[in-house]
């Protein structure tokens, strides 16, 4: 798959996903499962979560987002990274389904410890374990607080992630 193929057979994966009969359903977990083992999946699914038209499809790419996304995160460059983290907070801000938003919350769960991980410390010293490169996440807290005290809809995914 490449490019719009990779996004319209994911799209049609998590619809399948969603169909009542569990043939289809284990069906197309089996070819979600082999194609989430590429790092690929992680701009395929965040473009799902931002622009399916079903918010039931938004919701499962960003379940599926979140299963991954710790385990290619590395293989991403730092360029993407600070893509997929201004995607995620915009997708927070701007969704209107409150399952989606929770979803991309869950995503910025996830991506967080990894993000600041790359985070220097004081006097230049990076964290324990940190790798090398990585941008860290400097606009997360400034957004956190700008959630939690905007609607109520914003107020949960910032509790959440507090």
């Amino acid at each position: 798959m490449a490019g719009v193929e990779h996004d319209q057979t994911c799209e049609l994966l998590l619809q399948q996903l969603l169909q009542p009969d569990s043939a289809v359903v284990a069906a197309a977990t089996s070819s979600l499962d082999t194609f989430m083992e590429q790092p690929v999946c992680v701009p395929v699914l965040l473009r799902r979560m931002q622009s399916s038209e079903r918010p039931e499809v938004r919701q499962m790419a960003g379940v599926y987002l979140r299963k991954r996304i710790r385990k290619h995160w590395s293989h991403i460059d730092p360029a993407s990274q600070q893509y997929v983290q201004q995607a995620l907070m915009a997708a927070i801000v701007s969704e209107p389904d409150h399952k989606v938003r929770k979803a991309a919350g869950n995503v910025v769960a996830a991506v967080a410890p990894l993000a600041l991980k790359n985070t220097a410390q004081p006097h230049g010293k990076k964290k324990k374990g940190a790798s090398a490169g990585g941008a860290g996440w400097p606009e997360l807290t400034g957004f956190l607080v700008q959630c939690a005290g905007a609607s109520a809809e914003h107020r949960e995914v910032a509790m959440l992630l507090f």
